[in-house]
């Protein structure tokens, strides 16, 4: 959210927010005023909103194979946060399921690989922060199965 301010007959937009304090600038969240005895939030500043997560890959002698946790990180916005996991490509054989689809952190699963076989599906993680900024990055999840096992 941003703040407007008509200045000289001029609107203009107010994005950050500042107050110096003990000789030291610090960043203002929340802008509030009291209107007729009550506290009212007016503006609520947050730096843009970005998510990071690494890329996975799980190893099984099976023909279902799940890969090591991923955990979506991200940064500025305002939480709380929710997440959002999708498969954006599959490489091969069924495609791809998380394990925890709306949580920070999930794994992936997939079956139907056959003994020797490397399959790597794309995965988008779409975080929203509690303002509706939203962010998105996308990872590998890499699959092989082993030749031994059933």
């Amino acid at each position: 959210m941003a703040l407007q301010i008509r200045d000289a007959g001029t609107l203009r937009t107010i994005t950050r927010l500042t107050i110096r304090q003990a000789g030291v600038n610090r960043s203002i969240r929340t802008l509030k005023v009291m209107d007729g005895g009550v506290l009212r939030t007016v503006a609520i500043f947050a730096d843009p909103l970005a998510v990071t997560a690494p890329d996975t890959s799980g190893h099984q002698d099976s023909s279902t194979v799940v890969t090591n946790l991923v955990t979506a990180s991200p940064s500025g916005g305002f939480s709380p946060y929710t997440y959002a996991w999708s498969l954006v490509a599959n490489g091969g054989a069924n495609p791809s399921t998380a394990t925890a689809p709306t949580s920070a952190g999930t794994s992936f699963s997939k079956s139907g690989l056959i003994p020797g076989q490397i399959v790597t599906d794309t995965w988008r993680v779409i975080v929203t922060d509690s303002l509706g900024q939203t962010a998105s990055h996308d990872i590998s999840a890499t699959f092989t199965r082993g030749t031994g096992g059933a």
